[in-house]
């Protein structure tokens, strides 16, 4: 996930039960919150992320 504006809104990258992601470069503001990460007990768990 590279080079994105996410601006005003109510959650500018949720992020659900990913693996194996990176996260760079993003512009962020006005949002209710910026960057959300959820791993949950479901199939696949979440991880290996960077940022």
């Amino acid at each position: 996930m590279e080079g994105n504006a996410l601006h005003d809104n109510w959650n500018g990258l949720p992020i659900l039960r990913l693996r194996n992601l990176t996260v760079q470069r993003n512009h962020m503001a006005g949002n209710c919150t910026g960057l959300i990460v959820i791993g949950d007990e479901n199939k696949p768990p979440a991880g290996a992320l960077t940022r």
